[in-house]
């Protein structure tokens, strides 16, 4: 991870090894790598991350929002479109809008 001012970033690059019975396809839609970005807004943290494979245009973002309700909790809203939401649905594109509560941050 890198920061630089109110700025972080995180890349989490992957490769599969082994055997790919259960999901043969799943860097098809998953691709090689997550990329994360963040900006601090005030108490706020807003985020974005994504996966991409440029071999095949499959790939998916989310979108998130985080603000303090205390020093340990915070109220969390994101936006999810595209493939690779989870591994049970990673080949089946959709949007998910969720809000729930944090209690680590997000960096």
């Amino acid at each position: 991870m890198a920061e630089n001012g109110n700025w972080l970033v995180e890349v989490k690059p992957w490769y599969v090894i082994g055997s790919t019975d259960d999901n043969p396809d799943i860097t098809k839609y998953m691709g090689y790598y997550q990329l994360k970005i963040g900006y601090h807004l005030g108490e706020a943290v807003l985020s974005a991350k994504g996966q991409y494979n440029w071999n095949t245009g499959y790939g998916g973002a989310e979108v998130g929002l985080s603000y303090p309700v205390t020093k340990h909790v915070r109220l969390y809203t994101q936006v999810y479109s595209g493939y690779g939401e989870s591994l049970i649905d990673y080949n089946f594109n959709q949007t998910r809008v969720g809000v729930g509560v944090m209690l680590n941050d997000i960096f």
